[in-house]
């Protein structure tokens, strides 16, 4: 396990990975936007370009957000398409070889990878906004995952029930008072002045109409 220390460097390096990845990729995109402007000839090569980084940067804003709320899931998620750009980078690199054999091959090769790594940074987006709506549906103060239960969700044992009511019994038999009278009267002082102020109960005189006024 890791200490507190190690954890923060590691949270630390995480936050300072993905600002570093996030203006690369944006300052890549600018120059293929700059690219793709100028050298018209070259447009369907840099559309692809344009594409990969933008979702790319997408997914180190990911990695970002991930590291700040300590999610990391999506921080693997992420390791794993950089792993798939990686290999995607190595292909384009061997277009070289495939121009000598078979150019069209190797262009729709590196393509498909491109459309592939595309659909996976879509789904990762995705994936992260549900989770964002999940959260929020969430009531405040649970984490997520735990849902609310009812109070009578909760019953106490039965030994536990049993052994509290043995024990008021217990102490009613020795107060010598059954029905508990006597125990509140001793808890609460106030109850006998209360009794001993309380005069017999008024008497009524008959009216007309079944009101009834007290007599003074």
């Amino acid at each position: 396990m890791l200490n507190l220390t190690c954890y923060r460097n590691l949270e630390s390096g995480v936050k300072l990975v993905a600002v570093c990845l996030m203006t690369t990729y944006c300052v890549g995109l600018l120059y293929m936007f700059h690219h793709y402007l100028l050298n018209l000839k070259q447009a369907e090569q840099a559309e692809f370009q344009i594409l990969r980084l933008s979702f790319l940067s997408l997914c180190a804003a990911i990695l970002f957000i991930g590291a700040i709320k300590r999610n990391w899931r999506h921080c693997m998620i992420w390791v794993a398409v950089n792993v798939m750009n990686t290999v995607l980078d190595v292909v384009n690199g061997f277009e070289f070889y495939f121009k000598c054999q078979n150019y069209d091959e190797g262009r729709m090769t590196g393509k498909v990878l491109m459309i592939s790594i595309d659909i996976y940074c879509i789904y990762v987006v995705l994936s992260f906004v549900e989770e964002l709506k999940a959260a929020q549906r969430q009531p405040i103060g649970l984490p997520t995952g735990i849902v609310p239960q009812p109070f009578h969700a909760f019953p106490l044992p039965a030994d536990f029930l049993r052994q509290v009511n043995s024990n008021h019994n217990e102490m009613m038999r020795a107060d010598g008072d059954v029905t508990g009278s006597h125990a509140y009267k001793e808890s609460n002082p106030r109850k006998e002045k209360m009794d001993s102020d309380v005069g017999p109960p008024p008497s009524y005189n008959a009216t007309i109409g079944g009101i009834g006024y007290p007599t003074i």
